[in-house]
């Protein structure tokens, strides 16, 4: 699969990469559109410290196309991502 690597401080490009096995509770998305934020911005420039190489974007829309076992969600359903976790019950999850 495609993914926008960082190598280093301002070395982005596109390379191939291994396809993620899926487990149970997992789910395979392909990202049909990617945010870019002001932290991705910092990250590029170098003004973030982060481990290389590192594939960018977290504020996604896409397409799930594999899911590992019965999560409710099917295949060819339009998801957006959210790179925080929930759990469901507490407060802040509703």
């Amino acid at each position: 699969m495609k993914a926008m690597v960082l190598k280093s401080p301002r070395a982005l490009g596109q390379e191939e990469v291994e396809c993620p096995l899926i487990e149970d509770g997992t789910t395979l998305v392909r990202i049909t559109h990617s945010g870019v934020c002001g932290t991705d911005l910092k990250i590029y420039q170098g003004g973030i410290p982060v481990n290389y190489p590192r594939i960018m974007g977290h504020e996604m829309i896409g397409e799930v196309v594999d899911v590992g076992g019965d999560s409710g969600i099917h295949e060819g359903s339009r998801v957006i991502i959210d790179p925080v976790f929930y759990c469901g019950h507490c407060y802040q999850c509703h």
